[in-house]
């Protein structure tokens, strides 16, 4: 059964039943790190298909990593970003300032519900959670004290699986293969119907599914676009195959989806390049807890369908399934 904020699911039977609440407040970005071991879950190579795909993975973060250490952040890939974010002049000098805005307050504005999503919450791992957190706190603190940035809040931590219907590409029925909304009409929000059929393609794919993914912190990086994002591995390609079929089962979804891993822990704001000593000092912070946090497997507990409202915080409507 899929559990649904503001409201009750129905029976999906096989990999999807009841989803519990959770709660409780936020753990704070300073959080001391529980140091617990969580061994490394090694397991099986498990295929062809699957070896290459841990291959390319880790040699994109590589990439990544060595991009941002040789050339810093990339100035207007970080200004493309901020029409998101509020805050970003008023208390210039604290990264706390700068705040996600609401898709309705965006000019032009996105009807709610324009923006869907399909998620894996880091919530239900606090260990892993609190982790991240630590982390993107230890980055903001290695930031030039002028730079204004965003820290994600801990408990809206998650890697993004498939984008029904992203901001920049809006779509209004993704079942049906509707054509694309135009920014700045009145058909950019989809109908209850098309939600509605939405949701149940994504209960159709998971009662595919025969078990919960295996994934395994691989590296914290910071990109040139200005993102500090904790990557991960997979093993027995259950991410790739899930994402496969939701493809098939939304045709009409946007053609940019994930390809690689992640959970975006804080963003750059500040529309100027980083000096050199600061990259240094943040590709070191990035070193140190990627050997902390390198290995930890992360089972997630559940999948969340979102109409979200704010900009990348998961914030909305959430349909919660729980993984076998």
């Amino acid at each position: 059964m899929a559990g649904r904020e503001g409201g009750g699911g129905g029976g999906v039977g096989g990999w999807a039943r009841t989803a519990t609440l959770w709660g409780g407040a936020a753990a704070a970005a300073g959080a001391l790190w529980l140091a617990a071991a969580w061994g490394t879950g090694a397991g099986a190579e498990g295929t062809e298909e699957d070896r290459e795909e841990r291959s390319r993975l880790r040699a994109a973060y590589t990439e990544m990593s060595a991009g941002f250490r040789s050339g810093g952040v990339d100035a207007a890939a970080v200004s493309g970003c901020t029409r998101y974010f509020g805050g970003l002049t008023e208390g210039a000098g604290e990264w706390r300032a700068a705040w996600p805005r609401e898709y309705a307050s965006l000019s032009p504005p996105l009807p709610f519900p324009s923006v869907r999503l399909i998620v894996f919450p880091l919530a239900d791992s606090p260990q892993l959670r609190n982790g991240a957190a630590a982390a993107a706190a230890a980055v903001a603190r290695a930031l030039p004290p002028e730079t204004v940035c965003h820290l994600q809040p801990p408990n809206s931590l998650h890697v993004s699986v498939f984008f029904v219907s992203h901001p920049s590409d809006v779509r209004t029925d993704t079942v049906h293969r509707a054509p694309h909304a135009v920014v700045g009409s009145e058909c950019l929000a989809p109908s209850a119907e098309a939600v509605a059929l939405e949701r149940e393609a994504v209960r159709g794919t998971l009662e595919k599914a025969k078990r919960r993914p295996k994934m395994q912190v691989e590296r914290v990086a910071f990109s040139r676009s200005g993102t500090l994002l904790l990557l991960f591995v997979e093993e027995g390609g259950k991410v790739r195959n899930l994402r496969n079929d939701l493809r098939e089962a939304l045709p009409g979804a946007p053609a940019k989806q994930p390809n690689i891993l992640h959970a975006s822990l804080l963003r750059l704001l500040s529309p100027t390049t980083l000096p050199a000593d600061a990259v240094e000092r943040v590709d070191r912070v990035c070193d140190e807890w990627t050997q902390r946090l390198r290995g930890q497997a992360w089972e997630p507990e559940y999948l969340w369908f979102v109409l979200e409202r704010e900009f990348a915080t998961v914030s909305g409507e959430r349909t919660r399934f729980r993984l076998q």
